[in-house]
């Protein structure tokens, strides 16, 4: 296509639409060639959602009698179980993304209208080269998927606002049950272009329609519920806590105000840094400058190209109908970032399909433009930079949300730092389905030179231990200790938060220990992309026990000689004794099961005993507060592995015959 032609406003002929279809085709080749290589050596995840999806895909697989169990409600594993049954592995559960891809390019194409159909290829491109959805498309979160359900919905409910057609809302309906089932947010996304249509309606003396919308759009989320409620009842409690949103510690993912000016505009900032990206400053002149440029009284764009004034009114390529959708996309796009400000749980994920009415507003945008000349350029820019984005982050290795392109390697890096424990005969007396948990449950973890996402992953798999990131402790803009010790919480949770939130652009550090207290205390190191001498020169008290992974992923293993010093989870209890003035009863007794448990699980019998003795109201679960419940790994370790260990050595404590 001539640069000078640009986006035809008119409809295209056969060697325009071939040269259309070949680009297209060319971008969707791309994008598969870069996920190929990205996904195939993939042996995890970077957070507990994506394990959720795949390991109740797993199980679903191996015993279908298990269907309703999933205990968050979403279709998204039933999803996963088709690419599982090709090969049981990570990577392979990632192609859902790419036929979720598909469906998303397919869909967003529809959504244009006739007369910017050439501008597929570009708008595919915007699409496939967001920061945001080229990560997503790398990982295991819904949220991929998910955007393309929520193109589906648009177009859906396009074509009801255009048509009046009911089978058009009824297929619109129908996509929000499912988004709803699949994720509970999703229909936050339609907020505002439902509420614009039924005003519309009304103002436009039509208020059948409005009222047809909204029974409609009630009896589909009140079918929804109560589906979920009768087939899936394990789920159905996630819906009555808003999404876990009740907790208050979900409030440190992202800024923890809700009316501050970091929380203001964290939304906003997020979509133009990751959903947008490097053609953020290109997309506000593209968009907002024919805006710019309207004519007073004529109600047209001085911006228009001459070949759409001459359209008839009722044309559906005519300036009403494109006006129509434009404020349908304006509307689509400021709803969830406005929603999203007020919403105590901030991060990029849940922006992902704003990015769909952003790059229509953009293809939109060119097209406004009257000179042709100016429309290719526009184009042409547009392409360059997304092109040239999309290369520098699948190849440069820029940090981005969620693109984790290489594998952990942790299976290994476990078993090479438990053969090397000091301890290890000790938790060699644990059942197997238990050992590594065990020996995770009280090693001090110190992560260096990961990028956000890989080290997020290896703080996820590490667990229950204690895991600071050293980027995290040395790169955060602010640090607060209010959270920590307002309230006593499983340590790792609060830590791993920080990696999150780093993950997230959220660079504030959740201060439960000092660096020097890390760094002094610690048991273990990984260290990536160092030598094994720089390794040991950054850490002396430490001793080199190997190394995994080639290249720029090599790690290198640190741990200590001999059993030292107290751990994480001590110092943290210690601390926050001190600092308290008065203690409830439970908080109280929080604080010594904590101690008890890891006591038990350190082998210090005697320890575990003497608490026992001051507290044996722990032994009854009711008079403690739960504190473990981001994994579910703790409840059957604490359970099962401590009465016996407990049992076990207290017979040789001193007088046990007496």
């Amino acid at each position: 296509m001539p640069l000078d032609q640009g986006i035809s406003p008119v409809d295209a002929g056969p060697r325009q639409r071939i040269w259309s279809l070949g680009c297209l085709a060319v971008v969707l080749a791309w994008f598969l060639y870069e996920f190929h290589g990205d996904v195939l050596p993939r042996d995890s995840f970077s957070w507990m959602d994506p394990y959720q999806y795949f390991d109740f895909a797993r199980t679903v697989r191996a015993d279908p009698g298990q269907w309703n169990q999933f205990a968050v409600p979403s279709l998204f594993p039933f999803l996963l179980i088709p690419f599982l049954q090709i090969r049981d592995s990570v990577s392979a559960s990632l192609w859902v993304n790419a036929t979720s891809a598909l469906v998303l390019l397919l869909v967003t194409s529809r959504l244009l209208p006739r007369r910017l159909r050439n501008g597929v290829p570009l708008l595919a491109l915007l699409l496939l080269s967001s920061p945001l959805l080229l990560g997503l498309s790398r990982t295991g979160y819904v949220e991929f998927t998910l955007t393309a359900m929520f193109a589906g919905g648009m177009l859906a409910w396009v074509r009801f606002l255009e048509s009046g057609a009911t089978r058009a809302l009824l297929a619109f309906a129908g996509i929000l049950a499912l988004g709803f089932m699949t994720k509970m947010t999703f229909p936050m996304y339609f907020f505002l272009p439902v509420l614009g249509g039924v005003v519309k309606a009304f103002w436009d003396g039509n208020p059948r329609r409005a009222v047809l919308t909204g029974t409609a759009l009630v009896l589909a989320l009140s079918g929804a519920l109560v589906v979920q409620h009768q087939l899936f009842p394990a789920s159905f409690p996630y819906y009555t806590s808003l999404g876990n949103t009740r907790i208050p510690i979900m409030r440190l993912i992202g800024p923890p105000e809700w009316m501050s000016w970091d929380s203001s505009h964290y939304c906003f900032t997020v979509l133009a840094r990751w959903g947008l990206g490097w053609i953020a400053p290109v997309w506000f002149v593209v968009v907002l400058a024919p805006l710019a440029l309207r004519k007073s009284g004529d109600g047209h764009s001085k911006g228009l190209p001459p070949e759409l004034e001459s359209l008839p009114p009722g044309s559906a390529d005519s300036e009403a109908a494109n006006s129509s959708r434009t404020w349908i996309w304006w509307l689509a796009l400021l709803g969830p970032l406005v929603l999203l400000t007020f919403q105590p749980v901030k991060e990029p994920r849940h922006l992902a399909p704003c990015v769909v009415p952003a790059m229509l507003l953009a293809v939109e945008g060119v097209n406004r433009w009257r000179n042709r000349r100016v429309r290719g350029a526009a184009m042409a820019g547009l392409g360059v930079i997304a092109l040239t984005q999309s290369v520098a982050l699948t190849r440069s290795g820029r940090e981005i949300p969620y693109l984790f392109d290489q594998p952990t390697h942790f299976p290994e890096i476990r078993d090479q730092l438990f053969r090397h424990d000091p301890l290890g005969d000790f938790y060699r007396n644990t059942p197997n389905q238990f050992r590594a948990l065990h020996w995770a449950h009280n090693q001090n973890v110190i992560l260096d030179g990961f990028s956000s996402n890989a080290a997020l992953s290896l703080t996820w798999q590490l667990r229950p231990a204690i895991v600071f990131d050293r980027q995290v402790l040395e790169a955060a803009d602010r640090a607060s200790d209010q959270i920590p010790y307002s309230r006593f919480e499983d340590l790792f949770f609060l830590t791993s938060f920080n990696a999150y939130n780093r993950r997230a652009g959220w660079h504030a550090y959740l201060e439960t220990l000092s660096r020097e207290q890390v760094l002094e205390h610690a048991t273990t190191a990984l260290v990536c992309s160092e030598s094994r001498e720089q390794a040991q020169v950054r850490y002396p008290d430490l001793q080199w026990v190997g190394e995994v992974g080639s290249g720029e992923s090599t790690v290198q293993l640190l741990c200590q000689r001999e059993i030292k010093g107290a751990t994480y989870r001590q110092l943290y209890a210690r601390e926050f004794l001190k600092r308290a003035s008065s203690l409830s009863s439970i908080e109280q007794n929080t604080i010594a099961r904590e101690a008890f448990y890891a006591a038990c699980l350190a082998g210090r019998i005697e320890t575990a005993q003497r608490k026992l003795e001051r507290s044996p109201e722990l032994r009854n679960d009711q008079a403690v507060r739960n504190i473990y419940w981001t994994t579910g790994a703790y409840q059957p370790l604490h359970r099962q592995v401590v009465p016996e260990l407990f049992a076990r050595y207290q017979e040789e404590l001193p007088g046990a015959g007496d």
